[in-house]
């Protein structure tokens, strides 16, 4: 009976460990998802790497259908939290393929692909911790907490553009790389998936100022008082001074001083 029950564990152990991907599969499938979350969240470099360990981290542990959205997903969510900037978690959470990324069919399958087909377009090249990462960073490594939280990773540099492109899953039609962007893939013309988001500087507005005196005049005098205006854009700002109690109230055209601020003397 006992020698039954070992061969069905080591039956079981065997079947798990051939579902489970290897460190190589794992190592290119997180690349590919990393990529398209940099490219749609706007990583900085940093970020690049923190989420390409966590998403690699989350595809080693993955063996059953049930560790899909397990512990092992509220690892992984919590984790990238702790990386993304607000507006940065808000895009990811509201993208099923980036916040549940995974479904289970005989293995894991990545639901990004079905929104990039192509598994040969990469956007940038590879993170700097590709070659080596290997787990160090994982909750298990880390007495079942997050190595994540608590450090900075949003004030990170552009992803860099002199590291060798990242590997592709196949094919030669080249890296696609965004409109705008300066790295350039190693072969074949690189296709855009999208046009890009290239970041346009806002045009200026004027500026709008409220004048208030910081010392009012007595009630009925003729002395001008003079109020500080603040504009709500860069420019100069028109404020509108107002002294209490006296008869009229002022007006005034504000030069900026600083960033959207106007100075001016109300004039009665």
């Amino acid at each position: 009976m006992k020698r039954l029950l070992v061969t069905a564990v080591l039956a079981l152990t065997g079947a798990l460990s051939a579902l489970a991907m290897s460190y190589a599969e794992a190592r290119q499938e997180a690349l590919f998802l990393t990529d398209k979350m940099a490219y749609e969240l706007g990583l900085n470099e940093e970020q690049y790497d923190a989420v390409y360990e966590i998403n690699l981290d989350y595809l080693m542990a993955v063996t059953s259908s049930r560790d899909v959205k397990g512990t092992y997903l509220l690892r992984r969510n919590y984790d990238i939290n702790c990386v993304l900037t607000a507006v940065q978690y808000s895009k990811f959470y509201k993208a099923d393929y980036f916040y549940t990324p995974a479904t289970w069919n005989g293995g894991v399958v990545l639901k990004v692909y079905t929104r990039y087909a192509d598994r040969s377009k990469m956007y940038y090249p590879a993170p700097r911790v590709y070659g080596h990462y290997r787990g160090g960073h994982s909750w298990t490594s880390n007495g079942n907490k997050s190595w994540y939280k608590g450090r900075n990773f949003r004030d990170g540099a552009e992803i860099g553009h002199g590291r060798p492109a990242a590997p592709s899953h196949g094919g030669t039609s080249g890296h696609g790389v965004r409109r705008g962007h300066s790295h350039t893939s190693g072969g074949g013309a690189g296709h855009g998936i999208r046009p890009g988001h290239q970041q346009q500087p806002k045009p200026a507005r004027p500026g709008v100022g409220h004048g208030a005196a910081p010392k009012p005049n007595k009630p009925n005098t003729h002395k001008p008082g003079t109020g500080v205006g603040h504009g709500v854009t860069v420019g100069g700002g028109i404020g509108q001074g107002a002294q209490p109690e006296t008869q009229k109230p002022g007006t005034g055209v504000g030069h900026g001083v600083t960033v959207g601020g106007g100075v001016f003397k109300g004039k009665r």
